[in-house]
């Protein structure tokens, strides 16, 4: 007997993917400092990483969703149907932002765990965190994060803006408050 129905507990689960938005606090969270990497042109390689862009409203508004809709017991992915890749995240960027003259990250892949390794080893000198580690390679290289958001769509009636339009408003956003993020 699980413990939801041994304690009469209504429970809606929400699986949110890489959330950014129109606003951000410091300290980024990880897919934002994504999108803040991309602008400062500190992505320098392709890492073979996508990311499933989801606008942080359009999470809280599916979390309200499944509260009130939701299916007791059920999982909701709130997400994009459709992954983007740091490439494609990047060509927005250089339209959105001719003037930085933001290059599109080399493709490298055979040296990108050296070039974490290094990375991880300067951090441990510095102190501070590495831009990126042999495990997020690992973890992400190469991974398509699609979805089936199709149960949201329906049970919930969940209608995210698209993927591209999140990020949009996540480089606008900090590009005009990039003082608040040095």
């Amino acid at each position: 007997m699980n413990w939801q129905k041994k304690h009469n507990i209504e429970l809606v689960a929400v699986l949110p993917s890489a959330m950014i938005g129109s606003e951000a606090f410091a300290p980024l969270n990880v897919s934002y400092n994504i999108i803040y990497l991309i602008l400062k042109k500190q992505i320098p390689v392709e890492t073979n990483i996508t990311l499933n862009w989801i606008d942080v409203k359009d999470v809280a508004e599916g979390c309200y969703l499944a509260a009130t809709k939701g299916i007791n017991g059920e999982r909701y992915i709130l997400a994009n149907e459709k992954c983007t890749s740091i490439k494609n995240t990047t060509k927005i960027a250089q339209e959105l932002f001719p003037e930085l003259k933001i290059k599109m990250p080399m493709a490298v892949p055979a040296i990108l765990f050296t070039i974490a390794w290094f990375m991880e080893i300067g951090s441990k000198i510095s102190g501070k965190a590495p831009l990126l580690t042999t495990k997020d390679i690992a973890m992400f290289s190469g991974l398509q994060q699609d979805f089936d958001i199709s149960k949201a769509r329906i049970e919930l009636g969940f209608k995210p803006k698209s993927s591209e339009k999140a990020v949009k408003e996540a480089m606008k956003y900090l590009s005009e408050n990039e003082n608040r993020f040095n």
